[in-house]
Parts: structure tokens; C-alpha cells; sequence
């Protein structure tokens, strides 16, 4: 039988690089395959990190259930002619799926609060306007885009 609350889940919150961190040491042997291997199992820890410096960690969430369909529906609804998600499509599914960031400075040096609300729409805390509006300054949206893109590539197959 099972209970309610008592089953387990595999999918858990993630840690997402940005691969403009000024932290990130990019000069350092193989790089650009530690970088591949990075993309493709999520685990950062094997990153160069250049010394003395903490990179950014973006925490995101897996998605399941209504939140889950309600954003694929959004991101499929927008997609571009070649089926590749619009940037409003990328930019809502990092909104929705970004948790929390550790090293991050705002314009004072101070560091940076992630302001939520609640969205009725997907039935979760999601990130507020203000907070991702300074976000999607950085890089000229290029750190937005990677969240989202990498939010979009982990939602877990199953249907639920």
C-alpha cells in the first residue's frame, strides 16, 4: 500500500553554474570537456573554481504535476516556427523554477534577496518581476536564458 507523504522521490533540487561566472576558472586544463560533462550530469563540483573565488549557484527546482504541465503547455504555446522555446518561454520557466542563489551581489555590494510571490496560474512560489527584471540585466539576458533553457531540459519525462 502506498501512503500519502511517505513515498520517496528522485528528483530533487539542482545547482545551475552560469557559464559566465567571473569565478569560473575557463583557462584551466580541459575546461571545455570538464564544461560538457558538467552539462550533461548537472555535477558542478568537478568545475574549476579560480582561487579564492565562489561562484554564483543558481538553485533550481524540478517541476512536477499542474506547475509541471501548466509550464510546458506555456513554453510549448510560445515556441518558435523551428519548435525551439521563444525567450519569453525560457524566460518563464526560469521565473518559475529558480529557487534560490548563493553569491550574488546587487549593484551595492549587498547580497542580492530573491523576492517570490505566489502565482496562481502555476500554483507555486515563483520568482517576482523585480527580482528576475535584475536578473535578466546580467549579461544582457544571457544568465536568464541559460536558467531557463537548463529549466526546460530538466523536466523529468514522466507525465505527472
Amino acid at each position: 500500500m502506498i501512503k500519502i507523504g511517505s513515498t520517496s522521490t528522485l528528483v530533487s533540487d539542482y545547482v545551475v553554474l552560469f557559464s559566465k561566472d567571473p569565478a569560473i576558472d575557463q583557462e584551466a586544463e580541459g575546461f571545455g570537456d570538464i564544461w560538457e560533462e558538467y552539462l550533461k550530469t548537472g555535477d558542478h563540483e568537478k568545475i574549476p573554481i579560480k582561487p579564492g573565488a565562489a561562484p554564483t549557484l543558481f538553485r533550481l527546482k524540478h517541476l512536477r504535476g499542474y506547475a509541471k504541465r501548466q509550464l510546458l503547455q506555456k513554453v510549448g504555446s510560445t515556441a518558435t516556427e523551428s519548435g525551439l522555446p521563444s525567450g519569453a518561454g525560457v524566460f518563464l520557466a526560469a521565473q518559475v523554477c529558480l529557487l534560490g542563489i548563493e553569491n550574488l551581489s546587487d549593484t551595492e555590494g549587498k547580497s542580492f534577496f530573491v523576492d517570490t510571490k505566489y502565482s496562481k496560474e502555476y500554483k507555486t512560489q515563483i520568482i517576482a518581476d523585480d527580482t528576475m527584471d535584475f536578473l535578466d540585466d546580467i549579461e544582457d539576458g544571457e544568465l536568464v536564458n541559460e536558467l531557463g533553457v537548463r529549466a526546460i531540459l530538466a523536466v523529468a519525462p514522466s507525465p505527472l
